[in-house]
Formats: structure tokens, C-alpha cells, sequence
């Protein structure tokens, strides 16, 4: 089976799934238009534009089956309905243009391509130069990738996540670069408790996005978890590093002093320099935590105080205050 009928085949059982999802729609309609299932895809299409009337990209890919059908008439329309709801889209206007120069109408057909040329000379020439190198090698795989991802997502949501988690390694495996596919792969593993799996993806993400505070602080947290502390260490220190005006890194390695009893009054310091910079419920939380450890029991109530003043309802606030309360 090729990539577009596997596609094809994906994307019907995903809208068995959640047929309400307007992105299936056009995608299935996409994978039949690469496959020449022309009337197929129009039916889907004209199905969904009866539901979602307001869908740009539903317009748009009626108007590209219905030109390939030489039905020059209908197409021109859809194209037309395109650009009353998004009055600079290049493809409907591209469309637009072969529609009328099929059907006669020279000066209509000029007058479309010249407005495409011009919106398509204001569009951004680094994205036009990527998407021109793009192979079909390259651009089917990522396009199914896509389509696994979206519909791993779905099943997730309809707490299948066997299913969902076939789907989305199958997409890591077609698209080595893709992030989206492997940022619901770490969640999953993290929910299911398989935290050596979520840690292989989010060193995955760390290598794709280097400069994602998320994924570092996420790097940071499964290391701790998994009790390799001296990793989590790094981990925290490079967040630190990366974002210096950001609590996360220092609130990282407070948090896990707690858990390591290692230098107490470094912590201290940390978790002050994080309610400096975000002063958060969670960060006076652990500044909190610490100044207890240190036997700062005033500076636990104090920071407790704020923490309940912005999260009043939390029940974990509020027992420890009347732990620490209690004691002299």
C-alpha cells in the first residue's frame, strides 16, 4: 500500500473516531485528490462544505478537484467563495485564473494571475525557497506523518492509547524531525509511568528544538524522577544557563535539593531568586519547602502565605501552613 492509500485508509477510521474533526476531512480529501480519486474527494469535500460552509481549504481543494474534472464552472465558484472568506489567498487566486482562462475569459484569467504574482512576491521568500527544494521523497512522508500524528492525538482523546501510540511512532519513523509527533509520545509514556521511554523522546525534542526551555526542564524532571540527580543537576543547570531571566532553571534545582538533602543553603538561594523572577503560587511553595528544611520556620509560613494568597484553594498549600504552624 502507498503512503497517500495509507493515508487514505488512516484517515477514514480516524473520522469513524471523531467525524466532527474539520481537519480529516480535507486531509482525506487530499489524499483521494493524489490519488485521482477525483469524485471520491469531491463527494467528501461538498459533504463537509455543507457542515463547514466557512472552511477556506475546503473551497479551495472543491475548486482544484472540479478543475481537474474540467468542470471549469463550479470551480471558479468555489475559488471565488475562497477569496470572499480570505480575500488574499494566493492558491485561490491561482485557481481563480485557470478557471477563467479555461472557460474564455482572457481578461478575468490576467487579471486573477497578476494579483497572485503580486501576493505571492510579498510572501515570505525563505518559506517559498524550502517549500520549492521539497521532493515528493520529502513532502509524502511529512504529510502522512502529519495525518498519523493527528489521528494518535485522536485516539488519545478517546482514551485508545494503543492505537494512538502506533499511530504517532509511526510518524516519528516516516519524519525524523517532527516534534509534534514525539512531544504526545513523552506525554503518553510520562502518563503511562514508562519514564525511560518519555525521557528517549524528550532527548529527541532537546536535539530537534534546542533552545526550548520545555524541553529541558522536562529533560530535568524525568532524570530526577528516574533518581539519576547528578543528570537532572546538569539538566537544571543548563536551563539556567539558556534562560537566565527565567524561574524554571533555579526553581528546578531548589526542588530538587529537597530530594537530594545536597547544599541547603544554595537552595535557599535558588528558590528566592525564583520567586524573584516569577513570583508564582509553586515557587513560594518550594521557597517554602526549603526555608522549612533550613529550620527558617517563619520564612516557611511567610512564603506559604503568599502561596495560599494566589492559590487559595490548594489543600496542599494549606496543609503544610498548618504543619508549620503548629511547630514552635
Amino acid at each position: 500500500m502507498g503512503e497517500y492509500a495509507r493515508a487514505e485508509a488512516l484517515l477514514r477510521e480516524a473520522i469513524v473516531v471523531d467525524p466532527k474533526a474539520p481537519e480529516f476531512h480535507d486531509l482525506l480529501a487530499t489524499a483521494l485528490l493524489d490519488q485521482g480519486k477525483l469524485e471520491e474527494a469531491v463527494e467528501v469535500l461538498e459533504n463537509h462544505a455543507t457542515i463547514n460552509p466557512r472552511s477556506v481549504t475546503t473551497h479551495i481543494l472543491l475548486g482544484q478537484a472540479y478543475l481537474q474534472l474540467k468542470e471549469n464552472e463550479k470551480a471558479r465558484s468555489r475559488f471565488e467563495m475562497a477569496l470572499l472568506l480570505y480575500p488574499t489567498s494566493t492558491r485561490a487566486y491561482h485557481g481563480l485564473a485557470q478557471a477563467c482562462a479555461n472557460l474564455g475569459l482572457k481578461e478575468d484569467a490576467d487579471r486573477y494571475r497578476a494579483e497572485f504574482v503580486r501576493l505571492k512576491a510579498i510572501e515570505d521568500r525563505g518559506r517559498q525557497e524550502s517549500q520549492r527544494d521539497m521532493t515528493d521523497d520529502r513532502v509524502v512522508p511529512r504529510c502522512v506523518a502529519d495525518i498519523l500524528t493527528t489521528a494518535g492525538r485522536v485516539y488519545l482523546a478517546h482514551d485508545r492509547a494503543k492505537d494512538a501510540e502506533e499511530h504517532l511512532l509511526r510518524a516519528a519513523t516516516l519524519d525524523p524531525g517532527d516534534s509534534e509527533c514525539r512531544e504526545a509520545l513523552s506525554s503518553l509514556y510520562d502518563q503511562q509511568g514508562r519514564l525511560e521511554e518519555a525521557l528517549r523522546m524528550v532527548e529527541q525534542l532537546k536535539e530537534l528544538e534546542p533552545g526550548s526551555v520545555t524541553h529541558r526542564r522536562n529533560l530535568g524532571i524525568l532524570q530526577a524522577r528516574l533518581g539519576r540527580f547528578d543528570a537532572a543537576e546538569e539538566a537544571f543547570r543548563e536551563l539556567c544557563a539558556l534562560a537566565p531571566e527565567q524561574a524554571v532553571g533555579y526553581a528546578g534545582l531548589a526542588e530538587l535539593s529537597l530530594r537530594t538533602g545536597k547544599e541547603p543553603s544554595e537552595a535557599k538561594t535558588l528558590a528566592l531568586k525564583a520567586v524573584r523572577l516569577e513570583p508564582t503560587a509553586w515557587n513560594y511553595f518550594i521557597l517554602a519547602a526549603v526555608c522549612e528544611k533550613n529550620g527558617d520556620r517563619s520564612g516557611a509560613r511567610s512564603a506559604l502565605e503568599q502561596a495560599m494568597r494566589l492559590d487559595p484553594g490548594n489543600p496542599r498549600y494549606q496543609a503544610m501552613y498548618e504543619s508549620v504552624r503548629e511547630k514552635p
